[in-house]
């Protein structure tokens, strides 16, 4: 836990939290950070800061922790409840493994973000599934809700309808569907394999849609971990950069997609916690300046 004391008062919040804190772990958890080079060396070798605002309420402080995946298959589970939304809300996404073999190591869910109504109540974001439909001008997918979710949905919605996909519903090409692995045949010689990681819950489902080749994406997870199944879990993963969303910085990083053996290593030394070093990992030797996004 890391605390920038932005002022002293009577009955702050932050003098509370940061007693109990101090009092559990009093030795290296919790530091008091009061200059900008600190804050700055902080945010690059540590996952990242609680700070507060001047009425005591406390809010997170990170680095972003991209790596740069593709998205092997998407599906639309909200068919039956919403019967025009034509889009995909479950997005699959991991690592090219072999010539024309894919693995799931994650999935993005955005149901409940486009079917609970009561969310703006709780002051989350809410996207209207309706939101997402065809520009009746130039008959392209794409999301034009105005929420701050509009922007990547806009993104995913454009790439997933554009890429090219094979479909669960010609099974004449499938001579495998499970759960966990679906292959894909054109003649003797020539297959896909679409497989999920080991450990996951969840799994293929009819109605799942294959990308071939799988286009790009770049997510950042809170936190990368290994599962007792051999998988990988990706805590909070969002979403940097899809089709023509993101910044410059992580576009580029489309390009330079990251191993397995890579995305292994950082969950193995829990590089989440060292953002310098994962950066320089990622983007290659001497990194990228993830701080140009913060005013200071």
């Amino acid at each position: 836990m890391f605390d920038v004391e932005f002022f002293d008062g009577p009955d702050l919040r932050y003098m509370e939290r940061w007693k109990l804190i101090h009092d559990a772990f009093p030795d290296n958890v919790v530091q008091r950070i009061k200059t900008v080079d600190a804050v700055r060396d902080t945010l690059k070798h540590c996952e990242g800061i609680v700070t507060y605002d001047l009425e005591g309420f406390p809010y997170k402080v990170k680095l972003d922790h991209p790596v740069s995946l593709v998205i092997i298959a998407a599906h639309n589970t909200m068919a039956e409840q919403f019967p025009k939304f034509k889009g995909y809300n479950r997005v699959y996404i991991g690592v090219q493994t072999g010539d024309k073999q894919y693995l799931v190591l994650h999935v993005i869910d955005y149901e409940e973000v486009l079917s609970d109504h009561e969310r703006i109540k709780k002051g989350k974001c809410y996207v209207n599934p309706g939101s997402i439909k065809r520009d009746p001008k130039t008959g392209h997918m794409g999301c034009f809700s105005k929420s701050v979710l509009g922007p990547v949905l806009n993104g995913m919605a454009k790439v997933l309808e554009s890429s090219r996909k094979w479909k669960s519903e010609d099974s004449r090409r499938i001579p495998v569907f499970t759960p966990t692995r679906v292959v894909f045949q054109f003649g003797d010689d020539h297959t896909l394999n679409y497989e999920i990681h080991g450990g996951r819950s969840f799994g293929f489902n009819r109605g799942c849609h294959f990308y071939d080749p799988p286009p790009p994406i770049v997510v950042s997870a809170n936190e990368i971990w290994s599962l007792p199944g051999g998988g990988l879990h990706f805590q909070a993963a969002k979403v940097l950069a899809v089709g023509e969303y993101g910044e410059e910085i992580f576009q580029e990083l489309m390009d330079k997609p990251t191993s397995l053996k890579t995305l292994e290593r950082i969950a193995f030394e829990r590089l989440c916690q060292d953002p310098d070093a994962m950066n320089e990992l990622v983007f290659g030797e001497g990194g990228v300046d993830l701080m140009e996004g913060f005013d200071f």
